[in-house]
């Protein structure tokens, strides 16, 4: 409690701990009885402490008083972020501690509340949140610094940015069984050209935002998936790579209109040109390939998907995208994905979902960072 006396000087002043003068006066609470009530004035008492004294550290000892009270004061002190919680035990006498028995023993307040922090960074992982998990941990990096480190390696592989994630996800020193075949996985994903299991991780990550309601997201990563197919498609197949030489066209196979096309459009500097989601698919359908193939036969819904992700904010307007909308997309776009490797890519995917964030949560015997 802070106390207020008067000085044998007649000065007015406050301690944390009665000194050795007549105390005038203490804090007393107004309803002993009222659990809410009650913690409410300890909060006002320890913010008081607090500017009293800046740069001493306030006690708390609940020991006594009313259970209401002493509950109350323990929320109060954990509320307030205290970095320990005092009590008196000794000897016992019909539940009572036996005067002159008495001794102090104190319970670490800041490693509750960081196990609790812990635990709701946690669920701000699991749905996507995670600069909100890493603004909520930045005070406790010590006592979870895998939750930490996952935060920010979940941030960095989201935006695709593989290094980044890799560095973070190399930090990380305890984690569920299959973490190891996760950084295994973030290997592959850093390792530079586009292939099957980017495609994959564009394919999930769609999936994760259309289940957090960010459905204009999640159209634009399944987007970028399908012209990433075509793209993998005829790199593997056909040697026709990124970027994409005029000199490299299959001359041969492209409709003379096409053609003319592709070289009045072409950028005469380095004689490139520009393959969009629908030419990628028209290239590889003229080439007698089976995705081409599918892909005319699904033109309508691919064609009102770039209309759809044109018109949104990801593209040049404002428009919402519908949840069913990318649901379509999602169901339709799978067995194009799947077309790329037959035999990788459904198990890419069943095993390509972020292990819970919960896993990652630290038991310290630490008191005090």
């Amino acid at each position: 409690m802070v106390y207020e006396g008067i000085r044998e000087d007649g000065l007015n002043v406050k301690w944390i701990q009665p000194p050795n003068v007549e105390v005038s006066r203490w804090f007393s609470l107004s309803d002993p009885d009222n659990i809410w009530k009650c913690r409410e004035e300890f909060v006002e008492i320890i913010d008081h402490c607090r500017k009293v004294c800046p740069d001493s550290e306030v006690i708390l000892n609940p020991t006594s008083g009313t259970k209401q009270m002493t509950t109350a004061a323990v929320i109060a002190g954990l509320d307030m972020d205290l970095k320990m919680l005092h009590f008196i035990t000794g000897q016992r006498r019909d539940g009572v501690v036996a005067s002159g028995t008495e001794k102090t023993i104190h319970f670490s307040a800041r490693q509750y509340m960081a196990g609790k922090i812990a635990q709701q960074a946690a669920k701000a992982i699991d749905l996507g949140a995670y600069p909100v998990a890493i603004e909520m941990l930045a005070g406790y990096r010590c006592e979870q610094p895998d939750l930490w480190e996952y935060a920010h390696c979940l941030q960095a592989w989201h935006r695709m940015d593989y290094a980044t994630a890799q560095q973070a996800a190399n930090n990380i020193h305890q984690g569920p069984a299959e973490w190891a075949r996760f950084r295994d996985r973030l290997n592959q994903l850093n390792r530079g050209a586009d292939c099957p299991i980017h495609a994959v991780d564009l394919y999930l990550a769609g999936k994760r935002l259309l289940k957090w309601g960010l459905y204009e997201e999640s159209l634009a990563r399944l987007y970028r998936m399908m012209e990433m197919i075509a793209q993998v498609r005829l790199d593997r197949e056909y040697a026709i790579r990124y970027p994409y030489k005029l000199s490299k066209m299959p001359k041969e196979c492209i409709p003379v209109n096409a053609w003319n096309r592709m070289v009045s459009l072409r950028n005469e500097n380095d004689n490139t040109i520009t393959l969009g989601l629908v030419r990628l698919y028209q290239l590889l359908k003229w080439l007698g390939d089976p995705l081409g193939q599918r892909f005319e036969s699904e033109r309508e819904l691919f064609l009102k998907m770039l209309h759809k992700r044109n018109t949104s904010y990801v593209g040049h307007s404002r428009q919402p995208v519908a949840q069913h909308d990318v649901e379509e997309v999602l169901k339709r776009s799978k067995p194009f994905l799947c077309e790329l490797s037959p035999a990788e890519i459904p198990c890419l995917i069943d095993e390509g979902e972020f292990p819970p964030a919960r896993h990652f949560i630290q038991k310290s015997d630490v008191d005090v960072c």
